[in-house]
């Protein structure tokens, strides 16, 4: 087994320490501009949080011992850096979406057997606009409602609840 210890070129130490400062002044001293408040990220978060993102990008591009792709298949892929598909994930990806597409179509053909009934026919826009006789009283009582919870003072609830304790 290995020390799991990285050795990284001091170019990638010095952008990792930029990083680091970047992320610092980013998040702890905040960018209104992005939306970023002060204080997002305390000074000891930064550190872990520059070491996560190194990791991340050391990993999607590190070559994975024995094979032609890095430790996530070369994904994303950037031809630029080298980083291409490899035939293994063309071939996983292919048998995923068959496979994906086969149930698919099994699920269409058994929603195709079953028999639904038909959706009924709605009422026309003139019917629906006369309304049952109880909608005036119904949209009285609401438009009251609403008004009482509107206008009525901030501490009716307590009061109200304090004169229910008090007849208890």
């Amino acid at each position: 087994m290995g020390t799991n210890q990285v050795s990284l070129p001091d170019e990638w130490s010095e952008a990792h320490q930029a990083f680091a400062e970047f992320y610092h002044r980013r998040f702890v001293a905040g960018d209104r501009a992005l939306g970023i408040a002060p204080g997002t990220l305390q000074p000891d978060e930064v550190r872990p949080l520059a070491a996560f993102v190194a990791w991340t990008a050391w990993v999607s591009f590190t070559a994975r011992p024995g094979s032609d792709g890095s430790y996530t298949n070369n994904f994303p892929p950037m031809p630029d850096l080298g980083l291409v598909p490899t035939g293994q994930t063309i071939l996983w990806t292919a048998w995923s979406v068959g496979w994906f597409l086969l149930l698919a179509f099994l699920v269409v053909l058994a929603f195709g057997a079953v028999d639904l009934e038909p959706i009924p026919v709605l009422p026309s826009v003139e019917e629906r606009a006369e309304g049952s006789p109880g909608f005036l009283a119904r949209v009285t009582l609401l438009l009251m409602g609403g008004c009482f919870f509107i206008f009525a003072p901030p501490d009716v609830g307590r009061r109200l609840s304090c004169e229910r304790l008090r007849l208890a």
